[in-house]
């Protein structure tokens, strides 16, 4: 006769918790309510069989659900040193709690609780075992009568009972690697092979709540979420900050941050550049060909951060000077009228630069024209 004292059973583990071939720490995320036991053994495939997913490192040796993120002030997997907080994750720098650890026994008559420094507890309750009299309850077994009826021994979710004399005998249904959820047996803590889902078993049944702070790129050019696949980033186009002092305009595109230039002042005599300690965008005078925009001036130059003229390209033209103008906008020389001068001849007299060069009034007589010879 088993005696009705109250037990103190611990789930293996005193943390709660198992540790899966990675090294990685898991703990359970069952909250059904009672089916299979959500303590924090290893199944055959190394996997927690009632835990939720964990971060699974990749070949490179990192963790393929959080991307690597440089220097953190706290390890990937972390804790607060309470196993009934869950697994808790480190994104950036900040540690996440997360599923709360869940411990059902899947034995109707044992007070299920999870102690902060224990991990799962499990008390048997004989004042739970109320078929018949004289019931006490079997912190492995369930409740046991002093005769077993199927009144005192029926079949419960995925778990099969029979009498073998005066016990009760439940056996699990569920295979190695699988626990039971919304009354059958399912892959061991609801895992739906996504990185960056947490999955539980809720009370319809298995449930995978997406973390897309386990999606973080610190890529500020992407938005991060968790998908049906795993962890997506997309490229937006958001404002942003490209860190560099002499861009403006900062906009996300195909997942880069960039800027436009805005150092170019639109002035030729100026060498522009970027003094990227803080100091922004400078501009130094140079001496460089320029254009001044005339065309009637050659060898134009740059002084002072200016664009000075050079010299006009006419010569003097048969004593009389010339000047450039634009005509239909190319360079003519035309001279300049007005002046004295002498055109060659003894026979002209009030000798001056007209349009077509220097020209003097004619002191021939009727008849006679005047010539480099004199008169004919």
């Amino acid at each position: 006769m088993r005696g009705a004292g109250v037990w103190l059973v611990v789930a293996a583990g005193a943390a709660g918790c198992g540790l899966d071939t990675h090294g990685l720490y898991r703990t359970s995320a069952r909250t059904d309510g009672g089916s299979m036991d959500a303590g924090g053994g290893l199944d055959a495939a190394g996997t927690d069989a009632a835990g939720r997913d964990a971060a699974r490192p990749d070949a490179a040796g990192t963790d393929a659900a959080l991307p690597d993120a440089g220097p953190t002030t706290c390890p990937v997997i972390c804790t607060d040193g309470n196993p009934c907080n869950g697994l808790e994750v480190c994104v950036g720098a900040v540690c996440i709690p997360g599923m709360a650890l869940t411990c059902d026994d899947a034995v109707a008559c044992t007070a299920d609780a999870c102690d902060p420094g224990l991990g799962c507890t499990h008390a048997p309750m004989d004042a739970l075992c109320t078929a018949m009299p004289g019931g006490t309850c079997d912190p492995l077994m369930g409740c046991q009568y002093p005769t077993c009826s199927p009144a005192t021994c029926a079949p419960e979710p995925c778990v099969d009972a029979t009498c073998a004399g005066a016990d009760c005998v439940r056996v699990p249904l569920c295979a190695a690697g699988e626990e039971c959820c919304g009354g059958a047996c399912v892959g061991a803590g609801c895992d739906d092979g996504n990185f960056c889902t947490a999955d539980a078993c809720g009370a319809a049944g298995c449930e995978h709540a997406p973390m897309d702070a386990a999606c973080d790129d610190m890529n500020p050019c992407t938005d991060d979420v968790c998908g049906t696949s795993g962890c997506e980033n997309t490229p937006n186009a958001n404002p942003c900050d490209d860190g560099n002092a002499c861009t403006d305009s900062d906009t996300c595109s195909m997942g880069v941050c960039a800027g436009t230039g805005m150092c170019d002042d639109g002035n030729p005599c100026t060498d522009d550049g970027c003094d990227v300690t803080g100091v922004g965008c400078t501009h130094v005078n140079n001496t460089a060909a320029c254009s001044d925009g005339d065309v009637c001036t050659r060898g134009d130059a740059c002084r002072g951060g200016d664009c000075v003229a050079g010299a006009d390209p006419c010569t003097p033209t048969g004593g009389c000077a010339t000047r450039c103008q634009e005509i239909f906008g190319y360079p003519v020389c035309v001279i300049v009228t007005g002046p004295t001068c002498d055109d060659g001849r003894a026979c002209t007299s009030m000798d001056t630069c007209r349009t077509l060069g220097c020209r003097g009034n004619d002191t021939c007589g009727s008849g006679l024209r005047c010539t480099s010879s004199g008169c004919r």
